[in-house]
């Protein structure tokens, strides 16, 4: 019987509708999994601090990391803080390279335990093989 993977998806995916279209790409690839998230809705945060707080529990609860790197990825404090605490706590981290760009931050670069592109079965492989 396999485990539920908990997996931790990079608030740098929440832009469009790339956290769900990663979603339904691990569903249809056959990942056991559930996703750590964060929302207004399931948590009271109003500070920074509490928003760090949160993220940390998250990411020390999941089994990997999730990030899309690519041309709208900017380096901002929430991408480093989230792979700062991956690191922390030995979580692998996936990234996501998309198909139009060819350029990945230093952060991800350095601390990606896995980079693959921008197609389903790719990135499912890469969670079952880093976790």
């Amino acid at each position: 019987m396999k485990n539920t993977l908990n997996l931790f998806i990079s608030h740098s995916c929440y832009y469009n509708d790339t956290r769900t279209k990663i979603i339904d790409f691990l569903v249809k690839y056959g990942l056991d999994f559930t996703v750590s998230g964060i929302t207004q809705q399931n948590y009271d945060i109003t500070t920074a601090e509490q928003f760090k707080k949160v993220i940390e529990e998250n990411v020390q609860s999941a089994r990997c990391l999730i990030v899309l790197a690519g041309a709208k990825d900017i380096y901002n404090e929430w991408l480093d803080f989230e792979v700062s605490a991956a690191k922390k706590y030995d979580k692998p981290i996936v990234v996501i390279q998309p198909w139009e760009s060819s350029r990945t931050i230093t952060i991800l670069k350095e601390n990606a335990s896995r980079t693959v592109r921008w197609h389903g079965q790719l990135i499912a492989e890469a969670v079952n093989q880093v976790v």
